[in-house]
């Protein structure tokens, strides 16, 4: 153990590295667990850092580049994980970045990987995460502002009162009053926003930024109907008497009676998914036909109907379930088939940025973070990568093939 130290000591502290140096160092980093490596990294950040001595930016560079190359030898598809090797890509990247200052390695027991945190000066420009943002539209088109409106009942709608929460939740509340007089209510996301609601029979949804969902504030008829666009997560109070129908962006429709799923319905993606958690729903392409006319596509627990362009639907029957939902779990989940353009989608949503992607770019990023930082701090753990470069110009996000 000591003869390995020694060996990682001498290569870190050399001031240029001999092809034998550089090949030894690869060797062990393909060979072996990371974990000694990354403590000595710490330990001797540390002691730059005491002495006042310049971080040694270029080994950083090379050994960067070594996790680099095993990162795509593992990974044939091109798929770069940017959170791969634990903590040492990121320890690295405090070099590489050029990051100067102290620094702290955050354990987190929960997580399955470490970040890096440091204390160097954030961007000047840069973009907060989103976060409880949203206008609710009432039925006599009055608007309100929720971030803004004060707690309790900010309401009324015939015989329901509409409450905000000290949590910033909305909660429709029905009296014992009978009114066959339906209001609609809208309730709208921005990007940079997301809000929770519980409707008046119980269904709790959870809408995504840039959506909306339009709903009566009661239902008193045969069936419970809303309508959605952009991305929203329901769980469905049960009524086998009265089922729940919901229309997605006047295209496809799913009827179910007391189920959890997920709708991904944004414009700009390539297909509208709807995926099935809990309970049964079943699909209808609305397209130009009515329900009556077409024949349903049930789902089980762990399916995904995918509504292309085409008006056709598809089934997936392994979606990855954790990238489905992790925007409700408060993180991004770029899996196998998140490309770059993708990726740009759900920051341009989540930051309220508009992104800009300059030249071509190939390679996929896999791999999760939290949505809770700021956008310079999700860029920067895609740089780890090497495969996208970025900056800001106020809210405008360039990104540029990475620099290999």
């Amino acid at each position: 153990m000591q003869e390995i130290k020694e060996k990682l000591q001498q290569i870190l502290r050399a001031s240029d590295w001999s092809g034998e140096d550089r090949q030894w160092l690869f060797e062990y980093i393909e060979a072996n667990d990371t974990s000694i490596l990354q403590k000595l990294l710490q330990e001797e950040f540390a002691l730059n850092i005491k002495n006042g001595d310049k971080l040694n930016d270029e080994n950083a560079k090379r050994l960067l580049e070594i996790i680099h190359t095993k990162i795509r030898k593992n990974n044939p598809g091109r798929i770069i994980q940017f959170t791969v090797f634990k903590r040492v890509a990121a320890a690295v990247a405090i070099l590489t970045f050029g990051l100067a200052g102290y620094y702290l390695i955050a354990s987190n027991k929960k997580e399955k990987q470490n970040v890096a945190e440091t204390t160097v000066p954030p961007v000047s420009n840069d973009i907060i995460p989103g976060g409880n943002k949203a206008v609710l539209t009432l039925g006599d088109k009055s608007v309100i502002v929720l971030d803004g409106a004060q707690n309790g009942t900010i309401a009324n709608e015939g015989n329901t009162s509409v409450q905000k929460m000290e949590d910033g939740k909305l909660v429709y509340n029905q009296s014992n009053e009978k009114s066959n007089i339906v209001f609609y209510n809208t309730i709208s996301t921005p990007r940079g926003g997301e809000y929770q609601l519980t409707l008046t029979d119980g269904t709790k949804v959870w809408l995504n930024a840039a959506s909306s969902l339009t709903f009566p504030t009661s239902f008193p008829g045969k069936e419970r109907k809303v309508e959605i666009s952009g991305e929203a997560y329901f769980e469905v109070a049960k009524n086998e008497k009265q089922p729940f129908k919901v229309v997605i962006t006047g295209k496809q429709e799913l009827e179910v009676l007391g189920t959890h799923f997920n709708i991904n319905a944004y414009v700009d993606e390539p297909s509208i998914n709807t995926t099935l958690l809990e309970g049964k729903v079943k699909v209808f392409p609305i397209i130009g036909l009515t329900v009556q006319q077409q024949r349903a596509q049930p789902l089980t627990p762990g399916q995904q109907s995918q509504l292309g362009k085409d008006g056709k639907i598809r089934l997936n029957n392994n979606p990855d379930i954790e990238e489905v939902m992790a925007w409700k779990s408060g993180k991004f989940y770029f899996g196998e088939s998140a490309d770059v353009a993708s990726i740009m989608r759900q920051i341009s949503r989540w930051y309220n940025v508009d992104v800009e992607i300059k030249g071509e770019i190939k390679e996929h990023i896999g791999g999760t973070m939290s949505r809770d930082v700021n956008v310079s701090k999700v860029f920067e753990k895609l740089e780890i990568t090497g495969v996208i470069r970025f900056e800001l110009e106020g809210r405008k996000v360039i990104v540029r093939p990475g620099i290999k």
